[in-house]
């Protein structure tokens, strides 16, 4: 009896039906780019894709006014190079200099410091999923490409400013220089005039 009931037991077992399979993962949404800037979305009716696609035209269009404001940056640049090439000085005073490089220090702050354009938005950290839809508009903005872009043209203004503040302040400090060595000669000779130095020069010279 109880070795019958334990073969019942056995073949039961080996009847039950086998687990389901866990479902597979919903595939992940993408984006696809057509001709003429025109944007394809794998789901359009989800508000995440259509969000993931704005972070990357949100910071294309930020990038787009630095650029702006560097090429405004290069036109009040653009004469120092030409007229070093052409007269051999630069009629820039000091304080020119000085505020063409703040614009370049500020420009460069906006674009590394104050801005999220280097930045992967921090709503992708909880919605990988959607990573990749940014980073497919990202690229195809041509955004990281441009920021690389940016920031060599601010390096070769920053390093054309310097070297034009260096200069000038080379220049500043000769014209200090024969400023002090004109002083010593005045000096010299007001001394020569008080008193008896006048006498004694024409006293040395006709005896």
């Amino acid at each position: 009896m109880e070795s019958g009931t334990g073969g019942g037991a056995g073949a039961a077992t080996a009847e039950d039906p086998p687990p389901p399979f866990a479902p597979l993962p919903p595939p992940p949404p993408r984006v696809h780019f057509a001709r003429h800037d025109l944007f394809r979305l794998s789901d359009p009716l989800d508000p995440l894709v259509k969000l993931s696609v704005s972070y990357a035209f949100a910071q294309s269009g930020r990038l787009a006014t630095l650029e702006a404001d560097l090429d405004a940056l290069l036109e009040e640049v653009r004469p120092i190079p030409e007229t070093l090439a052409k007269d051999g000085v630069c009629h820039f005073t000091r304080r020119d200099v000085g505020k063409l490089i703040g614009k370049t220090f500020l420009l460069s702050s906006m674009a590394n410091l104050y801005s999220d354009i280097l930045d992967v938005p921090d709503f992708f950290w909880d919605h990988e999923a959607y990573l990749g839809i940014y980073e497919r508009s990202s690229i195809y903005l041509d955004v990281p490409d441009r920021t690389n872009i940016l920031n060599s043209r601010l390096d070769i203004v920053q390093r054309l400013l310097e070297s034009l503040s260096t200069q000038l302040t080379n220049e500043h400090s000769t014209h200090l220089e024969w400023i002090v060595i004109w002083l010593i000669v005045v000096e010299v000779v007001l001394d020569l005039l008080n008193g008896h130095g006048l006498s004694n020069i024409f006293r040395a010279l006709w005896p």
